[in-house]
C-alpha cells in the first residue's frame, strides 16, 4: 500500500470507527478526543454517559455545578456536527462574556488539538470564535441576544445555563429548527427556581435520575438538599433551608 492510500486509510479509521453508524456517542467522544493529553474518560462521571448518548429532540438536564456538563456536552454537539454532513449546531451560553471565555478555553483547545476536527479542512474552512466549520458542517457559539437567536437556522441547539438565559431569546433559538428534520433542543443548568426554566422543562420529561448507591445500607437513593437530608456540624436547628446556610459562619 503506497503512503497516500495508507494516510487516507488511517484518517478514515480515526474519524468513521466500522460501526461507525450505530456507535453511541460517548464511545465516539472517548475514541476521538482528548482531556489532559489523555483519551476523554468518565471515570467518576458515569453518569455523563447516558446524557451523552441521548439525542432525544427535547432534552433537559438539571445539574449542579462542577460535575463536567459542559464538559460533555461540548463534546456531544461537536460529535453531532462532525459526523453528520451538511448540519448546523448552535451552543448558547447566557451572554457574550461567557461565550467568548468558553470558546476560546474550552471549544477551540479541543478542535486544535483532537485530529478528528481535522480531517479534511480546506483552506476556506471558517474557524474563528463564533463559527467553526467541519466539512459541510457549522458550530455557532452565540451568546443569548436577539441577533444571535434569529442570524441562523440550525438543525441542533444546545442551551448552557437556561436559568441564567433570558426565557424569551431561548423560544427564539428553538424557532432556528423549524425547516430541520433532526430539531434537536437540548438544555442544561442549575436550577435556580420551583417552576422555572430547566425545572419546568425538566418536570414534563420522563425525568431520568442518577442514582447513588449508600455504602451502609447499599440501597439507591437519587441525592436531596434538605435539611432533613443533610446533616452538617453547627447548622442551627432553627435553619430548614440548607440553601439559607452561611458557610462561613459555621
Amino acid at each position: 500500500m503506497n503512503d497516500f492510500i495508507k494516510d487516507f486509510s488511517t484518517s478514515l479509521e480515526q474519524r468513521y470507527a466500522r460501526n461507525y453508524s450505530d456507535q453511541p456517542m460517548i464511545e465516539w467522544i472517548k475514541a476521538n478526543t482528548t482531556l489532559h493529553g489523555m483519551p476523554f474518560s468518565t471515570v467518576g462521571y458515569e453518569f455523563q454517559n447516558a446524557i451523552a448518548n441521548d439525542m432525544h429532540p427535547n432534552l433537559s438536564v438539571i445539574k449542579c455545578s462542577q460535575v463536567g456538563l459542559t464538559e460533555i456536552q461540548i463534546r456531544k454537539i461537536l460529535g453531532f456536527v462532525v459526523r453528520n454532513r451538511g448540519v448546523s449546531a448552535i451552543f448558547s451560553l447566557p451572554e457574550e462574556k461567557l461565550y467568548r471565555r468558553v470558546s476560546q478555553t474550552r471549544v477551540k483547545p479541543i478542535v486544535d488539538r483532537d485530529k478528528v476536527f481535522n480531517l479534511a479542512q480546506d483552506e476556506d474552512s471558517v474557524r474563528s470564535m463564533a463559527i467553526m466549520q467541519f466539512g459541510s458542517s457549522f458550530l455557532y457559539l452565540t451568546g443569548c441576544t436577539e441577533g444571535d437567536a434569529t442570524s441562523t437556522a440550525a438543525d441542533a441547539v444546545f442551551n448552557d445555563e437556561v436559568d441564567l438565559s433570558p426565557q424569551d431569546m431561548l423560544a427564539l433559538f428553538s424557532s432556528r429548527l423549524q425547516n430541520s428534520d433532526w430539531k434537536l433542543r437540548q438544555g442544561f443548568s442549575t436550577p435556580t427556581f420551583i417552576g422555572y426554566g430547566i425545572d419546568s422543562s425538566f418536570k414534563i420529561s420522563d425525568q431520568h435520575l442518577w442514582l447513588h448507591k449508600c455504602s451502609a445500607c447499599n440501597h439507591y437513593n437519587w441525592p436531596e438538599f434538605d435539611r432533613k437530608f443533610c446533616e452538617i456540624p453547627g447548622l442551627s436547628s432553627r435553619i430548614e433551608d440548607v440553601y439559607e446556610i452561611d458557610v462561613d459562619a459555621l
